[in-house]
């Protein structure tokens, strides 16, 4: 009796089923790794709004101190110019942003202040009063200045 030996061909399949386990693993890496890039993008772009609000918050808070203490002396900047650091210096004790400073500037007529962050955002503002003795907001600007980075990308041919 003779056996009959058919050979399987099973190599084609197995090939085929191994390249496409390790496409799929690739395209799963890819996807964690875009998975946690956009968390960390977002993570940056929350704690920047954060601290953007932050910043409007003390500048408002600023703003309503300058106002109750223009209220207090029946209008006079020169009484609110007398007291301006101490009215920024406990605007900036009562803000929830850290590590910020408060630079001020009088007139006669008006205040300019600016708020910065350690990040390097920082909020300028102007306020003065109208003729019926309310505040007049005449300048409100969020900026960010980036300290310019050392590194040299390219410094020219050395072949001189």
């Amino acid at each position: 009796m003779s056996r009959s030996t058919e050979s399987i061909r099973i190599g084609p399949v197995s090939l085929a089923t191994l390249i496409s386990v390790l496409l799929l693993a690739v395209l799963a890496l890819l996807c964690v790794t875009s998975a946690n890039a956009a968390q960390a993008k977002a993570e940056r772009q929350a704690n920047s709004t954060m601290e953007a609000a932050a910043l409007d918050a003390t500048d408002q808070d600023l703003v309503s101190r300058i106002d109750a203490e223009l209220a207090v002396s029946n209008g006079s900047w020169p009484a609110v110019s007398a007291k301006l650091n101490t009215l920024a210096h406990d605007a900036r004790d009562a803000s929830t942003l850290k590590g910020s400073s408060i630079t001020t500037t009088s007139g006669k007529t008006g205040v300019a202040f600016v708020i910065a962050a350690s990040s390097g955002k920082q909020l300028e503002a102007q306020v003065s009063t109208n003729d019926d003795g309310t505040l007049s907001i005449d300048k409100w600007k969020l900026t960010n200045t980036q300290e310019p980075t050392e590194e040299t990308l390219w410094s020219g041919s050395d072949n001189n």
